[in-house]
């Protein structure tokens, strides 16, 4: 595995980041490598004798190609490939775009435009939405989804599909994506053995507020599924963020309701501030799972940081984070973490 990363790595900074060849196609290559060990006091059960130190890393390579047909059309391709120990995933996203004065359109598999609309739900100075402490640093005790838990990558990542987003007028953009089937499945698909037919709708509306600028996000999922497969059919969420040169400040809430009849809701906040090439940032995360059977299913994880990064020179950052959190499982135990990470991310 190694081997094929630094091979990876070498082919990228031996290469320009943006080349065009004499078709006039631009050629743009590049990604982002992060490497995080973190100590951590983790409850244990009777049964378990958890290693304090730990350490975890992703890496994700991109090639973008775009040329145009005319002045104000064109057409791209794009893919951003996974190289991780933790991963069976290789291609996260492939797909060809067409743009111009009307919007643009993807076929292939793209992450939801609510995820790439929304970024980070809450604003986070060192780690990204995809370093998520549960599962990664904290041993998980919910069945709560955690990673990518406040936008509908959650319920469509890499699973393949059309979208298409409308130019930005006045702020607002809306886009729309449909997907025949959601588990990674291309041809005939039986609705009687998976879901089928998502469709997100999500609005996005920019405005100057306060020497800043505020962003607005409201958005809705939903797919049909047979009454026995336990996962999401109906979500929505919302999401308010503001930022300047200085501060970003970001809430965001996810609701959503699986076949089961098990209700999900989750919600975080965040403050983050810049100075020079240093950032500070302070978020919260809440998310809880409940349903009413023979028994009542009442289980949550919390969780709290606080990040610090410093900019070693531009594409290096340099990052340490403290975290504590709080679990209570479906058996009602309750299980509580402290710990912290430290780590360096290089941008290509």
């Amino acid at each position: 595995m190694s081997s094929v990363l630094a091979a990876v790595l070498l082919t990228i900074s031996s290469l320009p980041a943006q080349a065009q060849d004499s078709s006039g196609t631009t050629i743009r290559l590049g990604g982002i490598l992060t490497q995080l060990l973190f100590l951590a006091d983790d409850a244990e059960a009777p049964t378990e004798k958890l290693n304090p130190v730990g350490q975890f890393h992703y890496t994700r390579v991109f090639a973008d190609a775009r040329t145009n047909l005319n002045e104000s059309v064109y057409v791209r391709a794009y893919t951003r490939l996974v190289i991780n120990n933790w991963s069976s995933v290789n291609a996260e996203q492939s797909y060809i775009e067409v743009g111009g004065p009307y919007g643009q359109m993807q076929v292939g598999v793209r992450n939801p435009y609510n995820e790439l609309v929304v970024g980070r739900p809450a604003p986070q100075a060192f780690l990204a939405v995809g370093d998520e402490i549960f599962s990664s640093m904290v041993k998980s005790r919910t069945s709560i989804p955690q990673r990518d838990g406040l936008t509908f990558k959650r319920h469509v990542s890499r699973d393949i599909g059309v979208s298409y987003q409308t130019p930005r007028i006045g702020g607002l953009q809306v886009g729309i994506g449909y997907r025949p089937s959601l588990g990674q499945t291309e041809g005939v698909v039986d609705k009687a053995k998976q879901p089928s037919n998502a469709i997100d709708v999500t609005a996005s509306q920019q405005m100057g507020v306060l020497g800043g600028t505020l962003h607005l996000v409201g958005g809705y999922f939903r797919v049909t599924a047979q009454q026995s497969d336990p996962r999401v059919v109906e979500a929505w969420n919302t999401v308010v963020q503001w930022r300047n040169d200085s501060w970003e400040v970001g809430a965001a809430y996810h609701d959503a309701r699986l076949n089961s009849g098990v209700r999900e809701a989750a919600w975080a906040t965040g403050v983050l501030y810049r100075t020079g090439s240093w950032a500070f940032s302070t978020d919260f995360r809440s998310s809880n799972r409940r349903v009413v059977r023979a028994a009542s299913i009442d289980e949550y994880a919390n969780r709290l940081m606080v990040q610090t990064q410093y900019r070693l020179s531009p594409g290096i950052n340099i990052g340490i984070a403290g975290f504590y959190s709080l679990q209570r499982d479906r058996n009602h135990v309750k299980w509580r973490s402290t710990g912290g990470t430290v780590g360096i991310k290089l941008i290509m």
